[in-house]
């Protein structure tokens, strides 16, 4: 119940982004509130300790009702509809396959998706196998866990911070080169010390970097893949989780298994991930070109 609840939260809160706003805006938008979504994963677990501490296991889920009582109060009197009437359609099967067909048919919207889905991937192989990365490998004890999250959490909220800025200087085209830029050279950290330097802390580096650059490069797909689907925003924002945690029960699974032997064979799985959702992202960038050159030319 709680997985369905925090699901649908998630998928409300594009929807509703892509309801008010478009373009840059949606993207600093989405960057802020996954910024406070990722909070929650740094805080919460220290406040539920506390929390059973003091009061007893039984005094998370009452701290979680309430906070669920409170938000229902709170969005039931203060959040309006956000899309506009004309906009609104009927809720029944044909709207909904209808909606679908426009979607998945949206070759924009399936190429940027799966460059997010991937990239998140290539970091999930090592949040998977987050024990035999730190404990066989790294040679680190299994208490140590913090060693992976914390650097991945904190530079993805940095991420999330700073695209912003980023965005109003360099725009979002620009903003995409240079996040893709960090994955590069988390990539190439990454190979590098994995080839030669021994285990130890340094190896943390890479996943520091390349979770800077999926904060930043997180907003600005999940935006630009929104932007054909026009009133299915729900729908579509749904499809983005279907596709992301798919891909990411496929990389924990089936990928993460075949690379844990080695901190080489997961340098170099995490590599070819990033690139193949780099791979989509230039496809589409190449369709967007050839398209504007069209219609510029005009018809022959």
């Amino acid at each position: 119940m709680q997985g369905l609840a925090a699901g649908s939260g998630l998928i409300l809160g594009r929807a509703i982004i892509r309801d008010l706003y478009s373009g840059e805006a949606a993207q600093k938008m989405i960057a802020r509130t996954s910024l406070i979504q990722t909070a929650g994963p740094i805080d919460l677990p220290v406040l539920a300790g506390w929390l059973t501490v003091f009061w007893g296991w039984r005094a998370v889920f009452a701290f979680l009702g309430a906070v669920g009582a409170l938000m229902l109060i709170v969005y039931a009197r203060k959040l309006p509809e956000s899309l506009p009437p004309e906009r609104r359609q009927p809720l029944n099967a044909r709207n909904i396959l209808s909606g679908y067909r426009a979607v998945f048919g949206s070759a924009q919207f399936m190429r940027v998706s799966l460059a997010h889905g991937l990239n998140w991937v290539a970091m999930f192989v090592y949040v998977a196998g987050a024990a035999q990365f730190l404990v066989t490998l790294l040679g680190r004890s299994v208490t140590e866990m913090y060693l992976v999250f914390g650097p991945i959490m904190v530079a993805m909220s940095l991420g999330f911070a700073t695209l912003p800025r980023w965005l109003e200087r360099f725009r979002m085209r620009g903003a995409i080169r240079i996040s893709y830029s960090f994955f590069l050279l988390a990539i190439l950290l990454n190979l590098g010390l994995a080839s030669a330097v021994p285990p130890g802390l340094a190896h943390l580096l890479p996943l520091a970097v390349g979770s800077y650059a999926i904060g930043m490069s997180m907003p600005l797909l999940l935006g630009h893949a929104l932007q054909p689907v026009g009133n299915n925003a729900g729908l579509a924002a749904s499809t983005q989780m279907f596709i992301q945690f798919a891909l990411m029960a496929l990389g924990s699974g089936l990928i993460a298994p075949l690379l844990w032997d080695s901190l080489l064979h997961l340098a170099l799985g995490n590599a070819a991930l990033i690139v193949s959702g780099a791979f989509f992202l230039l496809w589409q960038g190449h369709a967007e070109r050839k398209a504007l050159s069209q219609s510029a030319t005009g018809p022959a």
